[in-house]
């Protein structure tokens, strides 16, 4: 699906669409493109008693590139795994928008925003998220529960348990990932683990003042992040109080972050001999062998004393039979094909 980053304000450019009381499950894409859109993914969600969900996805080697306002933007979704997707790209160019330039700094990258209901188990797996929202106020990667003070929210509330980010890169966007909700103290997302990622040059081009931190990894959440075994741009590890002398990207923390140890780059890769093609794009700054060779990216590597990548990210406790959310069996993945260029 792509489309024209035409006529922005009325957001309905939307390459996947669930509105406000609907339901999606036992979703499959595989080698897709979501691109040039004002919204890759658009998941609507009512705030009421309503039970509407979208459940049970598996999406992998998909882009969700260059739209208006978000990539991939979720009120509701759950048991949800995005196995090699690229991100690149999106919220551009606020002078676009025009009349609704108030959507500025509301563009991101990957923006899980849920209301009214219980959610669990997302998964980044292997993921490519770069420059989004540069110039505006958001971020690449934000998975949110939302708050559940005042009268809407406060009866309608919504909890997030299970989030893993492992492996690929996070780099270039105006925040890398925030976890909750500036000022509102959000008691979750829990259970957030980012692990072998390459979080860096992460840095702040928005010239206004939204109240949020910014760095590599922003946890505005009460609950603890376990952000391990990652590299931060820099030998002496992320800016942080805990870390004196750290120059990498910033850790904020308003619930605790753990980010110790961390991992080290691999070596740069010597510069190619051939000057027939001065315009080719430099290595990325993060470097090393895919967990999956067929696609390999850039990112970092692995820890001291992994002895091999794993096969899959950390595994979660199965449904029992009794439970009625348990998924069904995953359908056969066909092999990916040669990354698409858009």
């Amino acid at each position: 699906m792509v489309g024209t980053n035409t006529n922005p304000c009325t957001e309905q450019e939307r390459g996947l669409y669930v509105d406000l009381t609907s339901s999606l499950t036992n979703l499959k894409i595989s080698d897709s493109a979501f691109d040039n859109l004002h919204y890759g993914w658009y998941l609507h969600k009512q705030v009421s008693a309503d039970t509407s969900t979208v459940q049970f996805v598996d999406v992998d080697d998909t882009t969700f590139n260059h739209n208006n306002f978000k990539g991939l933007y979720a009120e509701k979704l759950e048991d949800a795994t995005f196995t090699g997707v690229t991100v690149n790209q999106n919220g551009y160019d606020n002078s676009m928008l025009g009349m609704c330039s108030y959507f500025g700094p509301f563009v991101a990258g990957v923006d899980v925003n849920l209301k009214a209901g219980t959610y669990q188990n997302l998964t980044f797996d292997n993921a490519t998220v770069t420059n989004n929202a540069l110039g505006n106020a958001k971020e690449g990667v934000e998975p949110r529960s939302r708050r559940d003070d005042g009268v809407t929210y406060g009866a309608f509330p919504a909890t997030l348990t299970n989030v893993t980010i492992d492996d690929g890169v996070v780099t270039g966007n105006e925040r890398g990932i925030r976890i909750g909700e500036p000022g509102k103290n959000n008691a979750g997302p829990t259970n957030v683990v980012v692990e072998d990622v390459c979080i860096s040059g992460n840095v702040q081009t928005y010239s206004g003042v939204d109240g949020s931190a910014y760095g590599g990894l922003v946890n505005q959440s009460l609950a603890s992040v376990d952000a391990e075994n990652n590299w931060w741009g820099s030998a002496t590890g992320p800016t942080n109080p805990s870390n004196p002398g750290g120059t990498g990207d910033a850790v904020y923390e308003n619930g605790p972050v753990d980010f110790t140890p961390g991992s080290m780059p691999v070596a740069a890769a010597p510069p190619a001999t051939s000057t027939t093609s001065p315009t080719t794009p430099s290595s990325p700054p993060c470097r090393r062998p895919s967990m999956r060779p067929a696609m390999a990216t850039s990112s970092c590597r692995w820890r001291p004393g992994r002895s091999a990548p794993r096969a899959a990210p950390r595994s979660r406790s199965p449904a029992s039979p009794s439970d009625s959310r348990a998924a069904p069996s995953a359908p056969a993945r066909r092999p990916s094909p040669s990354p698409a260029t858009t």
